[in-house]
């Protein structure tokens, strides 16, 4: 049929004897499919008369069975072409793009109209979707509303189970105090599935909570970076800062808070300003590149915000009044504050103590729970080894939490020292005692997290891959060498790191050169509390030759920026000595210089070197300290994304990263698989 169509449209045959000869094989054919099916339904009947054992073929062919038989021979038997019915069949179905394929157009322009309804009916469908979606989208009060009311609906709901929870009780209690057993299981069961219902509204009145309360931080995290890519993030515009600062300016003539400046370089040298003079001396490149830069005698950062601005500065720059206003220092930290609580919630107090400068160098630290972080941080930011332990800006660990196995660090705590150096005190990472903590005081886990253990490595891994985000140095503290799981925890973190935001994400700053490079931190190796067999030189050794193996494919920084050998503490190996030198640094016992701690030729006798009294076999612990004092501080401080971040830039994109971490799909993935 579809040849002879084709033959006829076209008009390519033109003997007539070939369409007959076609058309005719064509009824030949249906006339033979409708004697098959008449012999189908006869030899049907004939099975049907010897199953049940009749006789007479009008028993066996009912009303339903004929009129079957006379419906597939009128389907069968050829129709002619289509009319009226057919077109109005045809076009709906092509409009609203179903077609079903029943009816096809034999003609090119009865195509090309099926073509046109089948544009206009795509175009009319997505446009009555797209104004159906936007209607029905609610608005952010809108959703803000119906959370709101969803919320006071399950509350209600929960009330109410929960007094269906104590009548259930009671009548169990009554009803087996009358002996009456079947009455007593019939309101247990009510009891159970009411107990059921009553933890199902429970989590979702939770869900609903932490939607609600997750909305709220998008839109505060929105805001704050809106107010940051106007220009509104500088100091005294906003905040407990503006409060402080309002009088000062008022009396200086201000019309708003002051203003400060960020230079365009961040690894230049810095030399002792004169208090006399304000404008640095000129200096030609050959003098500059011939000093020596003193890392820790570097000036306030107060007096850096307007370096490189030169004699292009403006002339109201070098206004007195104005410029003392540039120039104030933000109040000076005693101790440290937090940064993340122990409830893993960001903190905004950190904000008062930041500047608008770009040269500023951020150390973390990670370890595990009685290794010393906290005491190391210390000594590294503002206090030396003879000071009162109570006095150290991060509290270590007391002999009272000592004795019954505690940590004193939980979440994230921050300070900053007047050189613009932010160190990061965190909590101890897989920490014994805050998962007994967990699960004595039967804390309520988030409902993503079904085992306490997992809840613990996963607060760690966010720790861990937050600071490798947000930091220039991470300090990677031990007391004993060396635990193997705690470079696969590294390998875990380095793994689940978010990746570094895009240029068009970043809240202000001037695009890097390298927008498609991955920022990794300096990692280095602190071992403390370490022995006097450590320090020696075969042993020092093998350990980098270790550690080089097993973070031979990490992309962390871990080598060759620190140097132990350079600090002049073997004066007698060359500085080629390790072919592999890792940034390993090693720190005696605090107390090292006691003769407790001194080897003893036996129980109860004298120090086994007595011919050299006082010999430890290693530099003094405060020397130690200020030897990697000074190496970190001198350290690179690489950019840390995309773009060159201020101070207070560095913060919200910290907040925004401590927000990503929280998030991650590839920590929600490795919990999944942990459970």
């Amino acid at each position: 049929m579809v040849l002879d169509t084709e033959l006829a449209w076209a008009g390519v045959c033109q003997w007539p004897l070939v369409p007959i000869l076609l058309r005719g094989l064509l009824s030949a054919s249906t006339l033979g499919l409708l004697g098959l099916i008449l012999a189908f339904h006869i030899k049907d009947i004939q099975l049907y008369m010897l199953e049940n054992g009749l006789r007479d073929w009008r028993v066996a062919l009912g009303p339903a069975r004929l009129g079957l038989i006379l419906l597939e021979l009128g389907v069968g038997v050829p129709g002619g072409a289509g009319g009226l019915g057919a077109t109005l069949w045809l076009v709906p179905i092509t409009f609203l793009t179903i077609g079903y394929g029943d009816l096809v157009p034999g003609t090119i322009c009865g195509r090309l109209v099926c073509l046109v309804a089948g544009i206009l009916g795509v175009g009319c469908t997505a446009l009555l979707v797209a104004v159906a979606a936007e209607k029905l989208e609610f608005t952010r009060a809108e959703k803000h509303v119906h959370n709101f009311m969803l919320g006071v609906e399950c509350a209600r709901k929960m009330k109410h189970t929960a007094a269906t929870v104590l009548q259930e009780a009671w009548r169990v209690h009554r009803h087996r105090r009358r002996q009456e057993p079947a009455r007593a299981r019939r309101h247990q069961r009510r009891l159970l599935s009411t107990l059921h219902t009553f933890r199902e509204l429970r989590l979702q009145h939770r869900a609903l909570r932490e939607q609600v309360n997750s909305m709220v931080d998008i839109s505060k995290m929105q805001l704050v970076l809106g107010m940051s890519d106007s220009g509104h993030s500088q100091p005294g515009l906003y905040g407990p800062e503006r409060r402080r600062r309002w009088p000062r300016d008022k009396e200086l003539g201000l019309p708003g808070g002051p203003q400060s400046l960020s230079g365009p370089g961040r690894d230049r040298d810095f030399t002792p300003w004169d208090r006399e003079r304000r404008d640095p001396p000129e200096e030609t490149p050959g003098t500059v590149m011939q000093k020596t830069p003193i890392i820790l005698a570097k000036p306030p950062a107060e007096r850096i915000q307007n370096r490189g601005m030169g004699a292009a500065a403006p002339s109201a720059a070098l206004d007195p009044v104005v410029g003392q206003a540039k120039l104030v220092a933000p109040e000076k930290m005693k101790h440290s504050i937090k940064l993340v609580d122990e409830q893993m919630n960001w903190c905004d107090s950190a904000i008062e103590y930041l500047l608008d400068q770009t040269d500023v160098l951020v150390v973390g630290v990670l370890g595990l729970q009685g290794t010393g972080k906290s005491t190391v941080m210390s000594l590294l930011s503002a206090n030396q080894p003879e000071e009162d332990l109570r006095a150290y800006v991060f509290r270590p660990q007391g002999q009272e939490i000592k004795e019954r196995g505690g940590n004193q660090t939980s979440g994230i705590d921050f300070f900053i020292t007047q050189e613009r150096i932010i160190f990061l005190d965190t909590q101890p990472i897989l920490s014994p005692s805050i998962l007994d903590h967990l699960i004595n005081n039967d804390r309520k886990l988030p409902p993503e997290y079904n085992l306490p253990h997992t809840y613990v490595e996963m607060q760690s891994l966010q720790i861990a891959a937050f600071l490798f985000t947000v930091c220039h140095v991470v300090v990677v503290v031990q007391d004993w060498f060396t635990d193997l799981s705690l470079y696969r925890f590294l390998q875990t973190a380095e793994m689940v790191k978010p990746s570094t935001p895009s240029p068009s994400h970043e809240s202000s700053g001037s695009a890097g050169p390298d927008e498609g490079t991955e920022y990794y931190p300096h990692i280095v190796f602190l071992q403390n509390k370490a022995k006097r067999e450590c320090f020696c030189p075969r042993r020092l050794k093998q350990m980098h030759q270790i550690v080089d193996k097993i973070m031979m494919h990490s992309h962390l920084k871990y080598k060759g920026t620190l140097s132990m050998l350079e600090c002049n503490i073997f004066p007698g190996l060359p500085y080629d000595y390790l072919d592999t030198e890792v940034n390993l640094f090693l720190l005696p016992f605090m107390d090292a210089d006691a003769d407790e701690t001194l080897p003893k030729s036996a129980p109860g006798g004298g120090p086994l070197f007595s011919l050299l009294p006082g010999y430890k076999g290693h530099p003094s612990f405060p020397s130690l300290v200020a030897k990697l004092r000074s190496q970190i501080m001198s350290m690179a401080r690489p950019q840390l994304s995309h773009t060159i971040l201020t101070e207070k830039n560095w913060f919200h994109y910290a907040a925004r990263i401590w927000d990503g971490v929280k998030k991650s799909s590839a920590l929600a993935e490795y919990s999944r698989l942990l459970a």
